[in-house]
């Protein structure tokens, strides 16, 4: 007799292993993020005088400005370099919980324009809410997506293609489930929102891990399958939205479906992983991210890599690309904010019904999504360098926002589409193009601090423009406004804001590398310096 022995199972959370799952988690941990996109499904509950809260246009446009301030500030960036990423999504779980659940508060008190603790206080803390859900939204997104593309910097377009096509399809998936389970609940919507968003990354978190392993030959081929995956789940919110625009709504029954096989599908994504651990190569010990010793450790990195000048935040200030980038950003995001926090009230003054505003915010969130795939995804596929995205998406955002101008509803159901799927382009571009001119060691600090711009853009823009003009132009005594005078003039003038940016783009485009990955320019630059510690 012969004992048999029995072979030692290998751990499920080997560092290859736990680099693919950790992709995975920061998708759907990134989907959390994303919804900071549904303030239009229930910011007319914000706005109602007889369910919820009463506030004014302009107070509207002022707390949807406190989440893109929260989302956008800096911060996160430089705790993540400091602290990595669990203590970042803890911080954002706090956060984005808290946020949400005050905000629920606030509206679940507030009857008849009445609040308990008086209209004015309401709004001050509907404020501080709001910024808490957008910057826990923030930091959840900045531990992701650094440290994704930390993991897989051989192919950060695509990975940041994932991760971010997720957070901007995160509105999409939400309005789903809205309707099939919540609808037309707006107040129930944002408590459902302040639970589920917090216990994701809870379940998930754990997962996200810094991991340094050579990339195999088939993690191209990995990667483009979860492209297909998620482009799948957009294509099925699509259909659904076109069909609920053309049909004006949905049986409870088939809305309930409907959300069924959504959720369905995002559980069935967990079984790609097991595909993509066995074809991705051997394993290796874990390393530690962003320390010079782990560079220095890690397999040798391509030559185009090798080139690139690690700027800090103090140093990227210094450059001329850094102010082109963000007039840019500033820009094309402005426009997109405006139109995303505006969706409601510009269908509804042109007679949209509440059905039709919430329809409008899905095709947006796919539009965004879908960018977000294609525009990750080409700039690792082609040699195009990375500003010719950025001056793509800025003129198409202003030539988009011009056509809105003077949009009928029909037009606005091609048009608002449109317009996030320029959105959506910024948010691969700029990342990555981050990492191109400044390095991936102090990327999160960098990624913040480009992310200032988009803040700016939606406080001029979106709030001290767009709002206030609405506001002044309402019809008298309803609180709303009609035809296109409420929004032709701000869009027009956010129409000339893109064409700046364009030119800022151009000049970048003009003094970056011709060939994608190539940045031996950057570095006689600046190669002296010592840009690692400031």
């Amino acid at each position: 007799y012969q004992r048999r022995v029995r072979e030692p199972r290998t751990r499920i959370m080997e560092p290859v292993q736990s680099k693919w799952m950790a992709l995975l988690a920061a998708m759907f941990i990134s989907m959390i993020a994303g919804s900071v996109y549904s303030f239009g499904i229930y910011s007319p509950s914000l706005k109602s005088r007889t369910d919820g809260v009463g506030y004014t246009q302009v107070q509207v446009q002022w707390i949807a400005f406190a989440s893109n301030l929260g989302n956008y500030i800096p911060l996160a960036g430089l705790f993540f370099d400091r602290r990595g990423a669990p203590a970042t999504l803890v911080g954002g779980i706090t956060f984005i919980f808290s946020g949400y659940f005050i905000l629920w508060l606030i509206a679940n008190n507030c009857h008849y324009g009445t609040c308990y603790l008086g209209l004015d206080s309401a709004f001050g803390l509907g404020f501080i809410a709001c910024f808490l859900w957008g910057f826990g939204a923030g930091w959840l997104d900045v531990a992701v997506i650094s440290t994704s593309v930390h993991n897989f910097s051989e192919h950060r377009g695509t990975v940041i293609s994932l991760v971010k096509s997720m957070y901007g399809l995160g509105s999409g998936i939400m309005t789903q489930i809205y309707f099939g389970f919540i609808s037309p609940n707006q107040i129930s919507f944002i408590l459902f929102l302040a639970f589920f968003c917090a216990a994701m990354p809870v379940l998930f978190g754990w997962l996200i891990k810094p991991v340094r392993t050579p990339a195999s030959g088939s993690e191209a081929g990995i990667l483009r399958t979860g492209l297909y995956a998620v482009v799948v789940v957009a294509l099925y919110v699509l259909v659904v939205s076109v069909i609920r625009a053309d049909k004006g709504s949905f049986s409870d029954t088939a809305n309930i479906v409907i959300a069924l096989v959504l959720c369905a599908y995002l559980a069935f994504l967990w079984l790609l992983v097991p595909y993509a651990l066995k074809k991705s190569g051997p394993t290796h010990s874990d390393l530690p991210l962003m320390s010079t010793s782990t560079l220095a450790a890690a397999p040798e990195a391509p030559a185009a890599l090798q080139t690139v000048i690690q700027r800090g935040p103090v140093a990227a200030l210094q450059t001329l690309d850094f102010w082109l980038m963000c007039i840019a950003v500033f820009a094309g995001t402005g426009a997109g904010l405006t139109v995303n926090n505006n969706l409601s009230q510009i269908v509804k003054s042109e007679q949209g019904s509440l059905n039709a505003q919430d329809v409008v915010v899905s095709l947006f969130s796919v539009a965004n999504s879908l960018s977000r795939v294609l525009f990750g995804a080409c700039s690792d596929w082609f040699t195009i360098p990375r500003p010719a995205y950025l001056v793509m998406a800025v003129a198409g955002m202003g030539l988009t926002v011009f056509g809105l101008a003077f949009a009928n509803l029909a037009g606005m159901y091609f048009l608002i589409p449109l317009c996030g799927f320029w959105y959506g382009a910024f948010w691969v571009v700029m990342p990555a193009l981050t990492s191109d001119l400044f390095g991936v060691e102090r990327f999160g600090a960098n990624y913040g601090l480009v992310q200032t711009a988009v803040s700016l853009g939606a406080l001029l823009l979106s709030v001290l423009l767009t709002s206030y003009w609405y506001d002044d132009h309402d019809d008298a005594g309803t609180n709303s406004c009609t035809g296109h005078k409420c929004f032709r003039t701000p869009l027009l003038v956010i129409t000339g804001c893109c064409a700046v940016g364009s030119v800022a783009a151009t000049i970048l485009l003009k003094r970056f590398p011709h060939q994608h990955g190539s940045f031996e320019i950057l570095q006689d630059q600046g190669q002296a310096q010592d840009l690692e510690q400031d």
